[in-house]
């Protein structure tokens, strides 16, 4: 029994220590502190030293800083012949990157005229200004001197006139397709490059210095590089005057090796064409000097048709219809793309006015050399666009969703209407042609998708 007892014990002890050698294992612990992500940044700053007609112009020129109100063109008293030049120092803290120039046209006004002005500009047109056909521009890649050299890049260089008012014309500076100052690759973070811009009011030409391979800092107050050449007569120009909206965007080159700065897409022209009263009896011919005409500024590239028609010396008070009418002669006759999208688009086809036989099913039945397409522009209760005012005169803004394609051979028509869905083309009295405007040469233009 005593055996029996002493066993049970033993096995109560070795079950005690069975059981405290549970409550320990090995164990170890490593603590990783403070785990952050933090964005980048890409942050564009710029500074700017302008010269005006040789001289340094406070007003425009800036230390480097982000934009705010600063200006790089502010000239309100311009004569022919002035011309400025712009250092823009362009600053991307740490991170490579893109770099691309949008320059934007917001106004092109004529702003009245003057005696000069209206005996140099015939026709007068009154809806868009001169100013931003006879200011040229050139850009090109500066090494900082303000000089335009041999072997520095010449941007593309023209004058604002080619853009119609809202449009924005790009310039690639660093992308995919190359960098204007290194040739390749993106502008490295925490560098500065600059960009050179000249301006002339009149005829600007490029005479690069030669550079001396000394490293010297060049004079633009001697030689910046170009020569203005405002000698000829512009008073076409007096009073007028253009806003442009000038930005550069900095994109992040990582993840982003096949940035563009324009994907391709058509550059949107600004187009103008003179209307004039016609003689009926002899040949068509431009009745001139009688202070009777007119003038269309339209879009050419964009996604709808649209821009300005204006008229003088109508008859006042008066109902005119103004019409687009395709080609009946030569290739682009009958059932021409331009024909058929004219003559079968929206309400305002055949409508009203003169039509032909094909009309108003042009496209299932337009088979010869006399059908039109005729398409009026915005018809109010179905008979006029627009009515003249007390000196016969009127501006009408139009903004059209024709098919995309190209049009080509369109004829303007603004003509007096006689009576509800009565035909000028009636009227063999002094009314007709006197008072109805025809287009000087015929327009061509693209709608794209």
């Amino acid at each position: 029994m005593k055996k029996i007892l002493l066993s049970i014990g033993t096995l109560a002890i070795v079950g005690v220590v069975v059981a405290g050698a549970t409550g320990a294992i090995f164990s170890d612990t490593e603590v990783s502190t403070g785990n952050t992500f933090t964005a980048g940044a890409i942050d564009l700053t710029i500074d700017n030293e302008s010269y005006y007609n040789g001289v340094f112009s406070t007003s425009t020129s800036w230390l480097q800083r982000d934009l705010d109100g600063e200006l790089f063109f502010d000239f309100r008293d311009l004569k022919p012949g002035d011309y400025g030049e712009d250092t823009i120092s362009l600053h991307v803290n740490d991170n490579d990157s893109w770099l691309c120039a949008d320059v934007k046209l917001t106004s092109n006004q004529d702003n009245g005229s003057t005696e000069p002005e209206l005996n140099d500009e015939n026709p007068y047109t009154g809806s868009r200004g001169e100013l931003a056909d006879n200011v040229n521009f050139i850009w090109w890649a500066d090494d900082g001197d303000n000089v335009y050299e041999t072997g520095e890049v010449l941007l593309p260089a023209g004058s604002l006139g080619s853009l119609a008012v809202g449009q924005t014309a790009t310039v690639a500076l660093a992308d995919l397709n190359g960098n204007i100052w290194d040739k390749s690759g993106p502008l490295l973070g925490g560098s500065a490059k600059y960009i050179g811009k000249a301006w002339c009011f009149g005829n600007l030409t490029e005479t690069p210095v030669t550079q001396d391979g000394h490293g010297d800092q060049l004079d633009p107050t001697v030689n910046p590089g170009f020569t203005c050449d405002g000698s000829q007569e512009n008073n076409e120009t007096q009073t007028d005057s253009l806003t442009a909206d000038i930005s550069f965007r900095a994109v992040q080159s990582r993840h982003n090796e096949s940035f563009v700065c324009d994907l391709g897409g058509p550059v949107v022209e600004q187009r103008h064409i003179s209307l004039e009263n016609k003689d009926k009896d002899n040949k068509w011919e431009i009745i001139s000097d009688d202070l009777i005409w007119g003038d269309i500024d339209y879009s050419h590239n964009d996604t709808t048709f649209h821009g300005i028609v204006t008229g003088q010396g109508l008859e006042p008070i008066s109902k005119y219809q103004i019409t687009l009418n395709g080609p009946n002669v030569g290739s682009e006759s009958g059932c021409s793309f331009t024909n058929t999208s004219l003559g079968n688009f929206g309400l305002n086809t055949f409508q009203s006015g003169f039509w032909d036989s094909a009309a108003p099913n042009l496209s299932s039945t337009c088979t010869s050399d006399d059908e039109e397409g005729l398409y009026n522009m915005d018809l109010v209760n179905d008979h006029y666009t627009i009515i003249t005012d007390g000196a016969g005169a009127f501006t009408y803004n139009f903004n059209i969703a024709l098919p995309a394609g190209d049009y080509s051979d369109v004829k303007v028509l603004v003509k007096k209407m006689l009576d509800t869905h009565v035909s000028p083309w009636s009227d063999t009295g002094q009314g007709y042609p006197a008072f109805n405007l025809y287009e000087t040469a015929s327009i061509s233009f693209t709608v794209v998708n």
